[in-house]
């Protein structure tokens, strides 16, 4: 009895045996293949996959046809060996990944790779959301002759809103539009674009979802959220916050009807482009100029649990920012202060007070050759351009000889400076004091922050030039900070 049961795991242990070692034969992910033959008599050298009738997306976006074999099927990003990496394919019918050479394209660095991992896993939760969507669709029409209460849309998938706005994305009536068509993110995915006065819109992953932000600058740590004037000011049922607990019912086995107290798949928010540049030291009065939609097109959520809070695994998504058209809402901001002024019965702001002129000429400008003469709001700046602690001061001159616009600095009440001749200076639209560690500002190209004894005073030119001028070296000097025009 013993031997029969011996004899018989002998044979399965030959038959494992076997069977590995036809598994492993074969060549390995990146070398060379042709398929020969066709149907059931199609081979390959493979061991695992030929490539030599499948095209692949490479990260350029060519489609090519490698004729290499893949590595092993199954893969998720990051969990190929090393030299290879795992490409999702975006077949319409069914949802496939392999391991695949990182030469496969050619050369690439890691980010790179990492980066084309990411793509092809979105694309093809992407190509999956839409074939889901179309049976959905087909499962429709096939029960199109049931009441409108029998059929039931999944909110997880792209939903049909009754009540919904017809959504647009257009300059209009004196404001511009930003437009952003069919996004996919995967969870922990962050997602940026610039627009506008070198805003930032962007997606920012947190906990169940993600935050929607627009920035007042790229690529700073001290950015201002320009849409943090959104409604309501607390709690987690703000627009901004696109998290996957809000489409799940209380228990979270299924879809928030109602009881869930928080927006759905359009989202209404609003910016303010007057907290540009202020650091976050100043709120906002009332409702922002800004408007933008972001809709769902469509998403993926984890598994109902009960306790549990559902998060977003994937979206798609589609938005729009518009805003009052930059040369007409100066006009209008503009036109609003003086008209205020005049209600209350001030003086102009722009106008210097005899005690300014005098001021200025106890520091050692002369009024003869300088006229004290602003455009632009305030009209004083009060600044520690030199570090020594003492209160400096910042008025905008004409020089009478030739009508040359500029600045004019005191330091400490007994040091004065003139600085003109650039049409930064002279054609600036806007300008404010700065600290000296808030810099670099992370715009394109920008050179390395300087080393400056104080803070530093901007001169901005509205989406043409910026300039910081410092104090270093017992002088006040300039750095470009960028420059999108020639004067």
């Amino acid at each position: 009895m013993s031997f029969l049961i011996l004899h018989k795991a002998y044979k399965v242990f030959l038959w494992i045996a076997c069977a590995a070692f036809l598994f492993s034969c074969g060549d390995s992910a990146g070398e060379a293949c042709q398929i020969a033959g066709s149907g059931f008599h199609a081979s390959d050298p493979c061991r695992h996959k030929c490539l030599s009738r499948w095209k692949i997306t490479c990260p350029d976006g060519q489609r090519v046809q490698p004729n290499q074999c893949t590595g092993t099927f199954d893969c998720a990003p990051g969990s190929c060996p090393s030299g290879q990496v795992c490409y999702h394919d975006n077949d319409p019918f069914e949802d496939r990944s392999f391991c695949v050479a990182d030469r496969i394209c050619g050369p690439a660095d890691t980010e790179t790779l990492k980066r084309w991992e990411m793509q092809t896993k979105a694309r093809q939760v992407q190509v999956r959301l839409e074939r889901e969507e179309k049976r959905r669709l087909r499962s429709e029409l096939k029960s199109v002759s049931a009441s409108a209460a029998d059929v039931e849309i999944s909110s997880e998938s792209r939903p049909e809103m009754k009540d919904e706005p017809k959504l647009h994305c257009s300059d209009i009536d004196g404001r511009q539009s930003f437009h952003v068509s069919n996004q996919t993110l995967l969870s922990g995915q962050s997602w940026q674009t610039e627009f506008g006065n070198r805003w930032v819109f962007e997606l920012d992953p947190v906990a169940h979802g993600w935050h929607v932000r627009v920035l007042d600058r790229p690529g700073s740590r001290n950015a201002v959220d320009l849409a943090a004037v959104t409604p309501p000011l607390h709690g987690m049922n703000n627009p901004r916050f696109l998290l996957g607990w809000h489409f799940r019912s209380l228990d979270n086995l299924g879809p928030n009807k109602g009881e869930v107290n928080a927006p759905q798949h359009l989202r209404l928010f609003e910016f303010e482009p007057e907290l540009s540049g202020t650091g976050g030291l100043r709120e906002a009065v009332g409702s922002g100029s800004g408007r933008g939609w972001l809709r769902v097109e469509a998403l993926e959520l984890t598994p109902p649990r009960v306790g549990d809070r559902a998060s977003i695994e994937s979206v798609s998504f589609s938005a729009c920012l518009t805003w009052p058209d930059v040369g007409q809402y100066i006009q209008d901001r503009w036109a609003d202060a003086v008209r205020a002024s005049r209600e209350v019965g001030w003086q102009n702001e722009l106008t210097y007070e005899p005690a300014d002129a005098q001021y200025f000429s106890a520091c050692g400008i002369d009024t003869a050759e300088f006229e004290l003469n602003a455009l632009v709001l305030p009209r004083l700046l009060t600044i520690d351009l030199n570090g020594d602690g003492k209160e400096d001061r910042v008025a905008q001159v004409v020089r009478r000889s030739d009508r040359q616009r500029g600045l004019v600095f005191c330091l400490g009440g007994a040091e004065g400076h003139w600085v003109g001749d650039d049409i930064a200076v002279s054609a600036m639209e806007a300008w404010r004091a700065a600290d000296q560690k808030e810099g670099p500002f992370g715009y394109v190209d920008e050179p390395p922050w300087p080393q400056m004894s104080g803070d530093a005073l901007l001169v901005e030119r509205l989406e043409k030039s910026l300039l910081a001028i410092y104090w270093h070296g017992q002088r006040l000097k300039r750095h470009t900070i960028y420059r999108m025009v020639e004067p």
